[in-house]
């Protein structure tokens, strides 16, 4: 059977989440035989996504069904040709995506589609009453639970799925032999209330005897009280706050200890990352974590918002330079052949050829 042509919808293609499943689905599907169109606003890994050969168009996103019409308008040509080559599904990822996807699908009367990472981005999405939503994906039993329990989407429709990996693209294992002079620890993640980065600023205080430097890649609305923060901490002089950076091959290989402090119950595509490509991580005991990261082996696990639990594991990396390239070892070993990308495009273009016409 044909797949469908797809029109992937993200307001913000920056570093991180939701960029790295983006990056990674549309090679998958494109490998599959889906022809595919990526809808974006701006973001700085669009040249990324062009050098692999997926199309990007970068225009306003419509979110009020009125006022709007203009910025539909204004995508509909790409749509419309994107569409010659079959069923058309417009899939939008994330919460702020949501809208954006239901009035360009409407637009375009093209079947709707929806992948909501947790509970967190559940919550945030406008209602689901769309009279074209044929399926809504989700990485976690609690997002599932949200959205037919609270949010009343028909459980039919909601569909647990696992994230995944472009093994070409991830799995570059690169092992350190030991740590440098000053170690990189590096956050990578939309800095946001659910982001954990207050908890990371206050725990790298807490080891802050210790030589190293701390990478903050990612843009949001908390940047201003983080910068402020890390002042006030006495970490401005080894903090340093990237933004979006143009390539995440090149982040992870500046990063020593992978650092995962959100309080989301999903469990993101970027920790998931830096474990394929062989770095130790320390991560937030939280929802789906618990699943994938074995405290110990592949990953150390730290409570949620306790800085001085997250300081003492990241010191206990930093002090173990043998130990850690282990974790990294058997983390990458664990997850390359757990999270294919075939799977997850499996499951999607299954799920759409049940329910599309």
């Amino acid at each position: 059977m044909t797949p469908p042509s797809i029109a992937l919808v993200v307001p913000v293609l920056g570093t991180g989440w939701p960029s790295g499943q983006i990056l990674d689905l549309a090679r998958g599907l494109v490998r599959a035989g889906a022809r595919v169109l990526v809808l974006a606003e701006e973001g700085r890994l669009v040249h990324e996504l062009t050098r692999l050969g997926i199309p990007v168009e970068l225009a306003p996103l419509p979110r009020r069904p009125i006022v709007d019409r203009r910025k539909t308008r204004d995508l509909r040509e790409p749509l419309e040709k994107l569409a010659q080559g079959g069923p058309l599904v417009v899939h939008g990822h994330g919460a702020s995506a949501a809208a954006p996807a239901a009035l360009l699908a409407r637009r375009a009367r093209a079947d709707l589609a929806l992948t909501l990472y947790d509970r967190a981005d559940a919550r945030a999405t406008p209602p689901l009453g769309h009279a074209r939503l044929r399926a809504v994906f989700v990485h976690s039993v609690p997002a599932q639970e949200e959205l037919v329990n609270h949010r009343g989407v028909p459980r039919e429709l909601v569909h647990v799925v696992p994230p995944g990996l472009d093994r070409e693209r991830t799995g570059n294992v690169v092992a350190r032999d030991g740590w440098p002079a000053v170690p990189v620890l590096g956050a990578l993640g939309r800095l946001e209330d659910l982001g954990g980065h207050e908890t990371l600023l206050r725990a790298a205080k807490e080891i802050a005897a210790r030589p190293f430097q701390l990478l903050v890649v990612g843009e949001g609305p908390e940047k201003g009280r983080l910068l402020k923060l890390a002042r006030e901490l006495g970490l401005a002089d080894r903090t340093v706050f990237a933004g979006d950076l143009p390539g995440r091959a090149e982040v992870f290989e500046t990063i020593d200890v992978f650092v995962a402090p959100a309080l989301r119950d999903g469990f993101g595509h970027d920790l998931l990352e830096a474990m394929a490509r062989g770095l130790p991580v320390v991560a937030t005991a939280a929802g789906a974590v618990f699943e994938h990261v074995e405290d110990g082996k592949t990953g150390l696990l730290a409570p949620q918002k306790d800085e001085k639990a997250l300081a003492a594991q990241i010191a206990r990396l930093l002090d173990a330079p043998v130990e850690a390239r282990e974790i990294g070892l058997r983390a990458a070993a664990s997850v390359l052949d757990r999270f294919p990308v075939e799977r997850l495009v499996d499951d999607v273009l299954g799920a759409l050829a049940a329910v599309t016409a």
